[in-house]
């Protein structure tokens, strides 16, 4: 830290700096808490050898990805280059401060309101940064939401007499895939509802939890989607050790703008497109209808898909065969549902390698961007299936790619495209 600034000591630097008391540790780095010009605040440090490791150990992971799951060699080429820009933090300094403007100081008007975010989330001011060391207000009254978690799962699991968290993940697996197998998606498990917050917050001798789960998931799903849809520019890393639980729930504090992703118009109006597109491809899907013998849902299916599946090609996405089915299972999982049901009988890994199978990806150098955008969903979706509050992305984002598309004067285009679905199916069925 002193060799950043310049050999200055570290006393004339900061009035306090918490060597012992570390906040949070990651693969490059570690956050103290230190006062600076009277304020309390938290100093990123990046470890001296971070780059070095971090490229020995992608190229060791891209070798073993390569020979034994070809089906994500593609996707991590991209993630290795995201992760490449992490080793300056002033560039993660630019970042969270265009975030934390686009968020907390512009209007919201994704919901025709006046209002920003800042009702219920905080980004971090940033103080001071070097190559190496980021310095940041401290959220006060904040928890990390892992912590938070990891703490709710172990009262559940002495509540159900279980010997540990895995026993506890192991029970819950086998209750989600018993619904899973009945094409039904298990919504009132683990931390279903606020009074399960609560009630293992208090028994754990906590402050109780005034956030509940499906509050949780819907905010950082409209959070990421007007980064994603409106700003074109969003955090490709929104997992929950990047979220902070602040003031007993009341707001989510967002860190950690290492990998942050740039979208431009024509791309974020594509991925409006493909958002829409996806949600009504997904709602007349036999397995969304349940009625598998409705000959005008599957005309209307099958047009569709085919949409679905153009709308991929355009934005990039390339497989060996371009397969219409392959694209649309593709989309739908990536910008739609990604459930237990969904996919079943696979979890996503074996789903991932049956795409393969199928018709495997080819390239994505046209659609880099699209391939975080993916990251960034299945992040959040992947929570709420933690927490039984599951979501179809592409609904959850419905009214703000329609807003978008508004602005820009292409949704009345778009919808005549997806009424067509409905015209042709019947024509097609009464012929």
């Amino acid at each position: 830290v002193a060799r950043e600034f310049g050999g200055v000591p570290l006393d004339e630097v900061f009035e306090r700096f918490d060597f012992d008391d570390l906040l949070g540790s990651a693969s490059i780095g570690q956050v103290h808490r230190a006062r600076y010009r009277g304020r309390d605040v938290v100093v990123k440090v990046m470890r001296p050898d971070a780059e070095r490791t971090f490229r020995g150990d992608v190229f060791a992971v891209k070798r073993l990805c390569k020979e034994l799951f070809p089906q994500y060699y593609v996707a991590f080429e991209e993630i290795e280059k995201q992760f490449a820009t992490e080793f300056d933090y002033r560039g993660e300094a630019a970042n969270s401060e265009a975030v934390r403007r686009n968020l907390l100081l512009e209007s919201n008007t994704n919901n025709n309101s006046d209002s920003s975010f800042a009702s219920f989330v905080v980004v971090p001011r940033v103080v001071l940064a070097t190559k190496r060391v980021l310095v940041m207000e401290e959220i006060a009254h904040a928890e990390p939401l892992t912590a938070v978690l990891a703490r709710l799962a172990d009262g559940e699991a002495r509540r159900r007499g279980l010997a540990s968290i895995d026993a506890l993940r192991a029970d819950e697996d086998r209750l989600d895939a018993e619904f899973a197998a009945r094409g039904e998606v298990r919504t009132n498990g683990l931390f279903a509802k606020v009074t399960g917050f609560v009630r293992q917050a208090a028994s754990s001798g906590t402050t109780a939890l005034s956030l509940d789960p499906a509050t949780l998931v819907d905010r950082l799903l409209a959070v990421h989607g007007h980064e994603v849809l409106v700003d074109g520019l969003f955090n490709a890393d929104p997992h929950p050790g990047n979220v902070l639980v602040v003031d007993g729930g009341r707001r989510l504090g967002l860190i950690d703008y290492g990998q942050v992703k740039r979208l431009d118009t024509a791309t974020r109006l594509r991925l409006a497109r493909l958002v829409l597109l996806v949600d009504a491809a997904v709602a007349s899907d036999a397995r969304t209808t349940r009625r598998p013998d409705d000959a005008v849902l599957r005309k209307r299916h099958r047009a569709a898909r085919r949409a679905v599946a153009a709308e991929m090609l355009d934005a990039g996405f390339r497989t060996r065969d371009c397969d219409v089915d392959v694209l649309y299972d593709m989309a739908s999982v990536y910008f739609g549902r990604d459930d237990r049901a969904w996919i079943y009988p696979h979890n996503f890994q074996q789903w991932t390698e049956a795409i393969e199978r199928r018709d495997p990806v080819r390239s994505l150098d046209a659609c880099e961007e699209m391939v975080m955008v993916v990251r960034c969903g299945l992040l959040i979706r992947g929570l709420g299936h933690c927490l039984r509050e599951h979501r179809n992305l592409a609904t959850a984002w419905k009214p703000i790619a329609t807003q978008v598309l508004r602005d820009a004067g292409e949704l009345d285009a778009l919808r005549a495209q997806i009424a067509a679905f409905d015209d042709d199916a019947e024509d097609e069925v009464a012929a």
